[in-house]
């Protein structure tokens, strides 16, 4: 398949070295939301608050800290049911979504089922995370770079030479290599790389791509004079 060349004119050998490595998450984000459908505005916005108010009592006593609790704004809509001259009114609903950032994941069902209980009615997302991503990203990285190495090593010695200096390095998204934007074929990062255990279920994904170009060591010139 055919994979664009993104460094043009380089004087040398040109690899593509990316990395994957799966690790556990050490924190959950969960955004979820109370509503209350009231005929009348005021009603609406008093039934929210309240439930607002019960939801951030129970993380309270979870103890959840305040800081980990992010609330929105309250927005207010006009509800209706059918289409058309089926059409009918049912009332004014105020809405509130609340963020809440969990670091210890032994306790995220009790959490959940918490504040389902406390009052909120709809679970909007929950994203796992890790509060390692920025050291995790490094070692992705020299592992993308180290790949990179081996692959020109192995094309060198195919060709009877030897890989010399770095003469440029491009660093690559790798999200974008997923979707095709950048390199016009489908790159298997996980092909790349030697982290290659299996994923656990609930693991997240740190990625690194590189694109290198090393120079050409020969045993002999070129003319076949040492």
């Amino acid at each position: 398949m055919f994979v664009t060349q993104s460094i043009q004119r380089p004087n040398g050998i040109s690899v593509f070295g990316s990395y994957v490595l799966r690790v556990e998450p050490n924190v959950a984000l969960t955004t979820f939301a109370v509503s209350r459908l009231e005929p009348e505005p005021a009603a609406a916005f008093a039934g929210t608050r309240a439930a607002v108010a019960e939801v951030r009592a129970y993380l309270q006593q979870a103890g959840v800290a305040p800081a980990d609790v992010q609330t929105s704004h309250v927005t207010l809509s006009a509800e209706h049911d059918g289409y058309g001259k089926e059409r009918v009114f049912r009332g004014y609903q105020a809405r509130v979504s609340l963020s809440v950032r969990l670091t210890d994941l032994g306790r995220f069902e009790e959490i959940l089922a918490g504040v389902v209980q406390a009052g909120a009615n709809q679970i909007v997302s929950t994203e796992f995370q890790t509060t390692r991503l920025a050291e995790l990203r490094a070692q992705a990285r020299r592992g993308a770079f180290a790949a990179a190495r081996r692959k020109a090593e192995l094309y060198a010695e195919e060709a009877g030479v030897r890989v010399g200096d770095v003469l440029h390095v491009e660093d690559a998204n790798p999200d974008n290599l997923r979707g095709r934007e950048s390199h016009g074929a489908d790159v298997d990062l996980e092909s790349e790389g030697d982290a290659m255990q299996p994923s656990a279920p609930g693991s997240i994904q740190v990625r690194a791509a590189v694109q290198v170009a090393f120079a050409i060591l020969r045993t002999k010139a070129p003319s076949g004079f040492a």
